[in-house]
């Protein structure tokens, strides 16, 4: 599925790996759309990300990418990814490992 929507400025992105509808880590990759790479994200980000998550119940797989970006008008998605053909950037390889590891022993887990 496809969303169009209108044209905007986007200050910092980030890049959260979520696991079974849950963020485990992130990664700023971008700021005013040049590569700016660095760990984490900053808490209203994550906050953001749950509030769609919880808001949102489909889900393209068990663990993907979701990409958020800062506007004038707030936090926005940016777009979702597929875990296996995404980079990670800067986020914590302590985190992600586990999660996926777990989310891949799980009786009918779906690859992402």
């Amino acid at each position: 599925a496809v969303l169009v929507a209108e044209p905007q400025t986007v200050g910092r992105e980030w890049r959260l790996v979520v696991v079974d509808g849950e963020p485990v880590a992130a990664s700023r990759y971008a700021a005013d759309g040049t590569r700016d790479v660095a760990a984490g994200c900053p808490d209203d980000v994550t906050a953001f990300a749950r509030t769609v998550l919880a808001a949102v119940p489909w889900r393209p797989a068990g663990v993907f990418m979701l990409d958020v970006g800062e506007t004038a008008g707030g936090l926005r998605v940016v777009e979702l990814n597929p875990f296996n053909t995404s980079w990670v950037y800067a986020a914590d390889p302590d985190a992600v490992v586990p999660a996926v590891t777990a989310h891949a022993g799980r009786p009918g887990a779906a690859p992402s």
